[in-house]
């Protein structure tokens, strides 16, 4: 230390033997202090470390779950697409069928008004065929046929 530093703080530059025993223990104590010190930075550190290993875990999971939470609003949306589509489909499937099936009962009662059997009976072999199939295989059948030829487009409701 120079002599002004030593004049400013009041130190006294002496030599560990000239030192009393007051001047022994306030040295012991700041040594001990100083020990202290390190070891509260010691603590400091290993916590501020471990706080950033736990942020970054944080982060990690929270871009896992906002990658896992795109992905399903992604899959939610297509699976929404594919339920009109499906909708859609089976109301024309459905309102063709109904359509067909009154128009055969239209062609029954003119058969009977007409006493024309050979009408009556065959709007009713036709209703008969119709009422035997199930829309739903006429439906996946037509929707498989586009999906296979690459106009799956033209499954988009109207």
């Amino acid at each position: 230390m120079s002599e002004n530093a030593i004049e400013r703080t009041g130190a006294v530059k002496a030599e560990p033997g000239n030192w009393t025993q007051e001047e022994v223990e306030v040295a012991g104590m700041f040594v001990d202090l100083n020990k202290k010190r390190m070891e509260i930075a010691g603590n400091l550190a290993g916590k501020a470390l471990d706080y950033a290993d736990k942020e970054r875990d944080r982060n990690m999971r929270m871009a896992i779950y906002a990658d896992k939470s795109m992905k399903w609003e992604k899959n939610f949306e297509e699976i929404k697409a594919n339920n009109e589509r499906m909708y859609d489909l089976l109301s024309r499937a459905f309102k063709d069928r109904r359509d067909t099936i009154d128009k055969q009962f239209e062609i029954i009662d003119q058969g009977l008004k007409d006493n024309n059997m050979q009408m009556v009976l065959g709007a009713a072999g036709y209703l008969a065929n119709i009422v035997s199939n199930s829309p739903l295989a006429e439906v996946a059948a037509n929707a498989n046929k586009l999906f296979k030829a690459g106009r799956i487009s033209e499954l988009d409701p109207i």
